[in-house]
Parts: structure tokens; C-alpha cells; sequence
């Protein structure tokens, strides 16, 4: 088996993602892409997470809680 030595592993994965990169680009450019659409719901969406609110990991999950929060927020 030939071995891939670190440089040449890190040159082509910075290959790989210029391609990738510029290639979403020249889509986007010549209007290959399509459109996106953001989807709906018909109901509201329950978001539930299953943290202990008392105990030793309050402290924990009180801040996932807020991080919750924050994404229903950011998204609303």
C-alpha cells in the first residue's frame, strides 16, 4: 500500500474544497442553481429537549435551555 505523505494529503482536500466552493459558485453565477425554498408547517413545531431542571446537573442544563431559546429565536 503507498502511503500519503501530510502535505500532499492537506493539498488535495484544499483542492477538493476549492472545487466544491467555486463550483457552487459558478451555479449560483450562471443560474444552474435552483431556487431555494424555505418550508412551513401547518401547526406550530413542539422543540422539547430532556435536561433535569434540579440536581446536581441544574446548572448544565439550564444553559441548554437558554441555547434552545435562542435557536427558537434566531429562527422564528
Amino acid at each position: 500500500m503507498r502511503m500519503i505523505s501530510r502535505r500532499r494529503f492537506l493539498q488535495l482536500s484544499a483542492a477538493a474544497g476549492g472545487v466544491l466552493v467555486m463550483g457552487d459558485g459558478v451555479n449560483q453565477i450562471l443560474g444552474f442553481a435552483g431556487r431555494t425554498h424555505l418550508a412551513s408547517a401547518a401547526g406550530p413545531i413542539k422543540v422539547g429537549i430532556i435536561d433535569p431542571l434540579s440536581g446536581p446537573y441544574k446548572t448544565s442544563s439550564i444553559h441548554d435551555v437558554h441555547g434552545v431559546t435562542v435557536a427558537v429565536d434566531l429562527y422564528k
